[in-house]
């Protein structure tokens, strides 16, 4: 069928953030006053095991699980605390052992739910069953460590009360709408050849508004706005409606367009009122940023323009298929103003995988099928390949954007439909995902758009893994110039290196840490994961080494100090002569 979805797949931390579900599923803090509030949150359901919060409504006190530790309680012993947790959610920490064995001694200790904080910073994340997962009946979620710490004072005092699950129903005045009931641009990063003017790019503005309470509600306004910099280009409002409880309404804005485009990030914002005061307001307004540049960037996921990284969280793939492709579709009536250079990718894996000596194949294909937006079959049998390359790990680069690179530019077709894949060979390796947004009313939007496809089993599916799973394949129309490699690549156990000056030019002085003993070796790493140079470093106690790097041309380079097979240390330098 047209876009047939691959229902079957693995997840490798793969975090599907609040609201992410059809219904209204929420983890609330209900009481006291100063903790009330709503909370992004990760569900254990989501990979298939625990309680499914579409059907479950949890409304209970929250009892720190007690192990005996004096840290913060893991949960991976039998509970001193039986009689505290009995019918109360538990509340406790990520750590040492897996989520579902935490998860079953909160329920054998006769706790409802399970809340686990995350203990590191960043969103919560995806959370794997382990060998006691499948065990576990009640609803278990994660949330952020800077929320745990928000809740934990009141968990302490014994006054926090949660509510966890399907909150469809539970308000009388309640309208609003989640990331797959609205519209967003066709892709979250465009580069500004493709949008010379309306004709080339533009975004249809609609949304579902829904009302989840139990009363009707009259005079229900959807607003969108679309800004530049602070600058309101765009503001709009439907036609006040009535909508019936337990209904919605689809409602459509005009288009937004402009004569032409600048380099920049675009948010919209949809908003929803009614002539009631809304008694769960955190699900009356969703932005969502596009970013037109002048990099050469095109990608269906998210980027950050401010630090050049794309957005992506866990990993995703087939759970019957070693070898699949995924792929971005990508067309434009101004294809023939770029050349496709290269295609970065991350990748992670799982069972201790490591990357080093794996590899990547990507390929372009002109897709020659016809496609009929009102066919109910799309067909994937004309497929032209018309370049290709591989990138292979020299290192264990877990999570980190890598590129492949072709040997030569590949130009482009003005109107011609081109798929741009990414393939994998083995079991355990995951493409890593952008699940923060949903592509599904923006399917209604671009009826002739076929947004990630995805080849498994010598099967195509067309929808990809679903409208919230999008692959953070980055298309690149110029040679890749993002920092590839992060910043924060260098293990907890690793010695820092101050290397200077930075930026360099033909000279570079390394002073090595005392702690190290033995020489190292400095390997010197580009952007796109190449070697470019290797040297020995014999004066290893706590000296200076001053390395010539007048034959590096200027760009941002990893440099990698190891001593035999251990690595010291992994920093960035930039060379600018």
């Amino acid at each position: 069928m047209k876009r047939q979805v691959l229902n079957f797949f693995s997840i490798l931390s793969l975090g599907l953030l609040a609201f992410s579900a059809n219904s209204q599923i929420v983890v609330l803090a209900e009481a006291p006053e100063d903790a009330v509030g709503s909370f992004n949150f990760t569900d254990s359901f989501t990979n298939q095991w625990g309680g499914s919060l579409e059907s479950i409504v949890i409304q209970a006190p929250v009892a720190l699980y007690s192990d005996g530790t004096a840290a913060d309680s893991l949960a991976c012993g039998a509970a001193l605390n039986a009689a505290d947790l009995a019918g109360k959610i538990a509340f406790l920490y990520r750590g040492t052992c897996e989520f579902g064995a935490k998860a079953l001694n909160a329920q054998n200790a006769g706790a409802v739910a399970v809340v686990i904080v995350n203990n590191v910073a960043g969103d919560p994340v995806g959370m794997g069953a382990g060998a006691n997962g499948a065990s576990v009946t009640i609803p278990v979620v994660m949330i952020s460590n800077t929320d745990g710490a928000f809740l934990r004072p009141f968990v302490d005092s014994g006054e926090l009360e949660m509510f966890i699950g399907n909150k469809t129903g539970y308000f009388a005045n309640d309208t609003g709408f989640l990331n797959r009931d609205v519209a967003m641009a066709k892709s979250q990063v465009i580069p500004l050849s493709f949008a010379v003017s309306s004709a080339d790019f533009n975004v249809p503005l609609l949304a579902w508004v829904k009302n989840y309470g139990n009363d009707d509600q009259d005079q229900v306004v959807l607003n969108a706005t679309v800004s530049l910099g602070g600058n309101i280009l765009y503001n709009e409002s439907s036609t006040p409606a009535n909508i019936p409880a337990d209904d919605s309404l689809l409602v459509v804005l005009p288009v937004f367009s402009l004569f032409s485009y600048t380099e920049g990030e675009y948010t919209i914002t949809y908003t929803t009122s009614s002539e009631n005061d809304d008694e769960f307001a955190a699900d009356n307004s969703r932005s969502f940023v596009f970013w037109i540049n002048d990099e050469g960037y095109y990608a269906k996921s998210r980027m950050n323009a401010q630090t050049g990284y794309p957005v992506a969280g866990g990993g995703i793939r087939p759970s019957d298929s070693a070898n699949y492709s995924w792929c971005t579709f990508l067309r434009s009536s101004n294809a023939e103003a770029e050349q496709i250079h290269a295609v970065s990718f991350s990748t992670i894996t799982n069972n201790d995988l490591d990357l080093t000596g794996q590899f990547v194949y990507a390929e372009v294909f002109k897709w020659n099928d016809p496609f009929d937006e009102n066919s109910t079959e799309v067909t994937f049998t004309d497929l032209e390949l018309v370049g290709d390359a591989e990138y292979n790990y020299e290192f264990n680069y877990q999570n980190e954007f890598v590129s492949a690179i072709f040997a030569q530019p590949i130009p482009l077709i003005n109107n011609q439909k081109y798929l741009v894949c990414a393939s994998i060979f083995v079991n355990d390796m995951f493409f890593r995902v952008d699940g923060g947004i949903d592509y599904n009313r923006t399917y209604d939007a671009y009826p002739a758009e076929l947004f990630f496809p995805i080849i498994s089993g010598g099967e195509w599916f067309a929808g990809g893994f679903g409208t919230d799973a999008i692959p953070a394949i980055i298309t690149h129309f110029s040679e890749p110039n993002f920092p590839i490699i992060s910043v924060d690549e260098t293990a907890a156990n690793e010695l820092p290196v101050r290397a200077y000056p930075n930026p360099a030019n033909n000279f570079i002085n390394l002073p090595v840490p005392a702690g190290v003993t033995g020489n190292l070796a400095l390997n010197v790493f580009d952007i796109n994961g190449r070697e470019v140079m290797t040297e020995r470093l014999n004066n290893a106690q706590g000296g200076n080494s001053r390395v010539d790097i007048a034959g590096l041309d200027n760009g941002v380079y990893v440099f990698r100090l190891t001593e035999g097979k251990k690595l010291v240390s992994s920093f960035r330098v930039v060379v600018n002569k």
